[in-house]
């Protein structure tokens, strides 16, 4: 039993965001489909507001602040996606917004923080070291600290399990990206509450192994080594909080290499026409290098994001050996059909 979030707080949270985001849609794949020889579907968080799933979350914690709380203002640490969703947030309410991010972050990033209005410190050499400085801030300015796993916070991102089980009830497997484990506590929360028999897979990049690595030895590892990886929003380990969670849900953890989520990458935009980020698309890295083994289960990826730096797409558009042709996603609303362009660089300040 998760007594660490309610599947009621996730409801609670979804009346709460309706009116903010997006309902992004679930679409079948009939390439993906007839490549694995099984249903695939792809939860669209890329075409989220902001351009991933993070203002989920998000929005959802500072709606639950007091209003008192809230004024003093915002701080977080981020790799990136985050500080762009908390910036948009911090607009919404015009609440002044700071972000710490590690050296790695991407520069691009970076400049749709501040293009948001929200402030960006870059600080230390990991995620973890850009967290304790945004600790340290926020204890010194009386700002709310936000962080990714706060019950709110993993309320909000538990909405899109809800979304899918709606979509598609009867659903037996979904693939998860694994950061630090929020978005993939909340939606194995809301899943397994209302269909236990799904199977929950997790997947990181083998660059940043915290989930996989604490799971194996039984306990929480919050620190590890960590390289550079093309999922770079996955960076980082659980939380105690999100261990425990993760620790009861999940079936597996897959491992992906630099390699293969590139091939996810490219596939994705080929076959799909869709352009994801390195985290949104380990899911589906995961099905094409076998580490997560193909099946006549009913499939969902949660593609989390799109926000790709122009270095990134350089290496997606080099041709990668095996991609087939297209025959692309089927029964594309058509309200989102202009959201892939209207929403990227109106919202987020970016391409």
């Amino acid at each position: 039993m998760n007594e660490l979030l309610s599947p009621i707080a996730i409801w609670e949270a979804r009346s709460r965001l309706t009116p903010y985001i997006l309902r992004t849609p679930l679409l079948y794949s009939q390439d993906l489909s007839a490549r694995f020889d099984t249903p695939i579907y792809l939860k669209m968080e890329c075409w989220q507001l902001c351009g991933s799933f993070k203002i989920r979350g998000l929005l959802n914690r500072v709606l639950s602040l007091p209003s008192e709380r809230g004024e003093s203002g915002l701080a977080a640490s981020s790799c990136g996606n985050q500080g762009i969703a908390l910036a948009y947030v911090g607009g919404l309410f015009h609440l002044p917004v700071t972000i710490f991010l590690p050296a790695e972050a991407d520069p691009e990033k970076v400049a749709s923080i501040q293009a948001l209005g929200g402030e960006t410190i870059v600080t230390g050499e990991s995620l973890p070291d850009a967290f304790e400085e945004a600790q340290f801030f926020a204890a010194r300015t009386g700002r709310t600290l936000i962080y990714h796993d706060h019950p709110a916070v993993m309320a909000g991102h538990g909405t899109i399990g809800l979304e899918i089980l709606e979509d598609l009830p009867d659903v037996e497997r979904i693939l998860v990206p694994i950061g630090a484990g929020g978005l993939c506590s909340g939606i194995a929360t809301a899943v397994k509450s209302g269909s236990p028999s799904c199977s929950i897979i997790g997947v990181e990049p083998a660059n940043a192994p915290g989930t996989y690595l604490s799971l194996q030895e039984g306990t929480c590892l919050e620190r590890v080594a960590t390289k550079p990886s093309l999922a770079d929003g996955l960076i980082g380990g659980p939380s105690p909080v999100t261990f425990r969670i993760l620790s009861l849900f999940l079936e597996q953890v897959a491992l992906v290499e630099e390699e293969e989520i590139l091939q996810a990458m490219s596939l994705l935009q080929k076959s799909e026409q869709v352009l994801v980020e390195g985290s949104g698309a380990v899911g589906l890295a995961a099905l094409l290098s076998g580490k997560v083994t193909a099946s006549e289960k009913r499939t969902v990826l949660v593609i989390t994001g799109r926000n790709v730096s122009q270095k990134q797409w350089n290496q997606v558009r080099t041709p990668c050996r095996g991609l087939s042709s297209c025959r692309g996603l089927s029964s594309l609303p058509s309200e989102f059909a202009s959201l892939k362009v209207g929403i990227s660089s109106q919202e987020t300040g970016h391409v």
